[in-house]
């Protein structure tokens, strides 16, 4: 009975050791398996918190550098359109300078008012009639260019007819082709035929010593001008 007894307690005891071993090894798998996920949950977390960071510090100069790029962007915007403004101002005071400025001119001649009158710079010349109250009937309407620019101080001679042709005619002998011995001068005297340098010198000191040809006859008193010469001058020369 006692030999039974101490079997039936070393069966118990040596299963009781075996369950509390298989437990033991259970709990030390389970602990293990926590301790790893515990692990992994720290790793992944980690992995976040780096990778956020820089994110969200990204995310944060990005937006402050967008806000900066703005503030630069409008206060450019704002410059231009105050030197735009400016050059505006600039620009438009010449122009309105430039229209407020006035000439003074004198209208006389076949005009119905003679005088002076105050025009604007720019005007022409038939601006500047119509103020003198317009031309006469015996105006020479043809005989002034109407079109032309005034200039400050301008004298604008309005001829008759009559003063028209007649400044006409004294066009005409003067272009005969004639030199005037009374008023050419050393260069114009040397292209007549026979004289040269030293006639064309003596042509003018006999001119400043005794006055204004009467005719071109006298030139055979200045010394190396005769028949010969002369002859050769008869067709090219005039005194007037």
């Amino acid at each position: 009975m006692q030999q039974l007894m101490k079997q039936i307690k070393e069966f118990v005891d040596k299963e009781v050791k075996q369950t509390i071993h298989k437990w033991f090894n259970v709990q030390k798998k389970a602990a293990r398996t926590a301790i790893s996920c515990l692990m992994l949950l720290l790793l992944y977390g980690c992995t976040f918190v780096r990778d956020d960071t820089p994110a969200v510090a990204v995310v944060s100069k990005d937006d402050s550098d967008l806000q900066s790029a703005t503030e630069e962007k409008a206060d450019e915007e704002s410059q231009n359109a105050e030197t735009q403004e400016n050059v505006s101002h600039t620009a438009s005071a010449p122009s309105t300078e430039m229209s407020a400025t006035k000439i003074t001119v004198f209208v006389c001649g076949a005009v119905q008012h003679p005088g002076v009158y105050e025009l604007s710079e720019g005007s022409r010349v038939y601006e500047a009639v119509a103020c003198a109250g317009g031309m006469t009937k015996e105006a020479s309407q043809t005989s002034v260019n109407q079109a032309e620019l005034l200039t400050d101080a301008q004298m604008i001679v309005i001829p008759t007819k009559e003063e028209a042709d007649r400044q006409a005619q004294e066009a005409m002998e003067k272009s005969d082709g004639l030199v005037n011995i009374n008023t050419a001068d050393v260069e114009e005297l040397e292209e007549l035929p026979g004289i040269g340098a030293s006639k064309a010198r003596s042509i003018v000191a006999y001119r400043e010593t005794h006055g204004a040809f009467a005719s071109i006859d006298e030139l055979k008193n200045i010394e190396g001008i005769k028949d010969g010469v002369f002859a050769q001058l008869e067709g090219c020369i005039k005194v007037e």
